[in-house]
């Protein structure tokens, strides 16, 4: 974990991002092992790590991944999403900047708003959303009202995805599955306007999108 944690700052060095403290990398590393040792889905045995990676849906039905990234220096948000087939071809991805600071949550829930109004000009009939909240999507896929902080941006989300799909789910993955996604989110550090692509992704998630489909040839 502290390898891969290491190699991920050396990435995103190299594409405009600040060079972390080294005490945050072993945390972030130190974090990441923490929430493989205690999810329930069976990854862990016997002290050995099973890597989850993205895997695709079948035929026919789009998923979108999505995640948030806090700019504290800067005061500012980022939201990312990526749009594949089940072949786990892009289809489509975004980034966007958000002035202000928000509770992460918060910042989960404006990336799914963000997605939902992106890939309804894709006509998309068939949607699945991913992401590593599990708060957020747990509140998605519940049809009672939301008192808490992000209710009102959930029940956004919920009134969008009512009309324009066919068939719409949400499901929860580890960060290790969505780690396009939270490239896209950090690309916007340095701008501050919405970037998008069609087809294609910049250069800074490029080698992630490889190596899922190399995953993705393996199942």
């Amino acid at each position: 974990m502290l390898i891969w944690a290491l190699w991920n700052n050396r990435n995103e060095m190299l594409f405009g991002s600040e060079r972390r403290n080294p005490q945050l990398i072993i945390g972030s590393a130190c974090n990441l092992r923490n929430e493989f040792a205690t999810v329930d889905n069976g990854s862990v045995r016997d002290g050995s790590f099973e890597f989850i990676s993205w895997t695709p849906l079948s035929k026919g039905v789009y998923k979108l991944n999505v995640d948030g990234a806090i700019f504290a220096k800067s005061g500012s948000v980022g939201l990312g999403v990526i749009v594949r087939d089940f072949e786990g071809q892009p289809i489509a991805a975004a980034s966007k900047q958000v002035q202000g600071q928000f509770p992460a949550e918060i910042v989960e829930a404006l990336a799914f708003r963000f997605v939902v109004g992106f890939v309804r000009d894709l006509s998309l009939s068939k949607v699945s959303f991913e992401g590593d909240c599990r708060g957020v999507v747990e509140a998605l896929k519940l049809s009672v009202a939301n008192l808490s902080s992000v209710g009102l941006i959930i029940e956004d989300i919920q009134l969008a995805v009512g009309h324009g799909f066919n068939s719409v789910g949400f499901s929860h993955v580890q960060r290790t599955a969505n780690m396009v996604a939270h490239g896209l989110a950090r690309f916007v550090r340095n701008l501050d306007d919405v970037q998008i692509w069609l087809e294609e992704v910049p250069a800074s998630v490029r080698n992630q999108i490889h190596a899922d489909l190399d995953h993705c040839l393996l199942l």
